[in-house]
C-alpha cells in the first residue's frame, strides 16, 4: 500500500556509537522511517548516492523517529569479508551467549557484578580457553564488567589474532 514511498531522512548524528544485537559499531542517525520489513533499505545522500543500510530503530512508547543506518563503507567492507572468507575478519569473537548479572542476583546468590555465562559454542575460542556455562566474566584485562554492554564495548576493542576457521 505504501511501497515506493520516501522519507526525509535528516541525518543528526552521523557518527553515533552503539550496541546493537551485542555488537557496539558506529552508526548514522536518521530520522527516515525505520519500520519492520522496511530495514535493510538504503539510506540516500541529497545526489541520490547510498550512504547506508537501515538496520533499526529506537523502539520506545515515549521515542519515535529514530532510527539506525550501518555506513555503507562498513557495510562493503563487511560484504568483501564474507565474499572472501564466509565470515567478518579482524572483530572478536568469544563464541558465547551472556547475560547481566542483576542485582537481585547478586544479593540472593552472593554473585559479583559481571555477566553470566548461559552457553559456549562448541568450538569456539571461549571453549578452547575452559569457559563453560554458569561462569561469570568480571574482568576483561583491568578492565570490570559490569554487564552485557560494558563486555561487548571492551571486548570490540581487540582485535582477533586469528579467523574463527583456524580456532580448534
Amino acid at each position: 500500500a505504501y511501497s515506493n514511498s520516501v522519507t526525509v531522512g535528516v541525518i543528526s548524528y552521523p557518527k553515533r556509537e552503539l550496541t546493537i544485537s551485542t555488537t557496539p559499531s558506529t552508526y548514522i542517525q536518521t530520522d527516515a522511517a525505520i519500520n519492520p520489513g522496511n530495514s535493510g533499505g538504503a539510506l540516500f545522500n541529497e545526489h541520490g548516492q547510498v550512504i547506508g543500510i537501515n538496520s533499526s530503530k529506537i523502539a520506545l512508547e515515549d521515542v519515535e523517529g529514530i532510527g539506525f543506518a550501518i555506513p555503507i563503507n562498513d557495510v562493503i567492507a563487511i560484504i568483501t569479508d564474507y565474499i572472501q572468507y564466509g565470515y567478518v575478519t579482524g572483530r572478536p569473537y568469544m563464541g558465547i551467549s551472556c547475560a547481566d548479572i542483576t542485582q537481585q542476583y547478586q544479593q540472593v546468590f552472593g554473585w559479583p557484578a559481571g555477566v553470566y555465562v548461559n552457553g559456549v559454542e562448541a568450538g569456539s575460542c571461549a571453549q578452547t580457553a575452559g569457559l563453560k556455562q554458569g561462569d561469570i566474566i568480571t574482568k576483561i584485562d583491568d578492565t570490570a564488567i559490569t554487564g552485557v554492554p560494558a563486555f561487548c564495548s571492551t571486548a570490540a576493542k581487540f582485535r582477533a589474532m586469528q579467523s574463527r576457521s583456524m580456532v580448534t
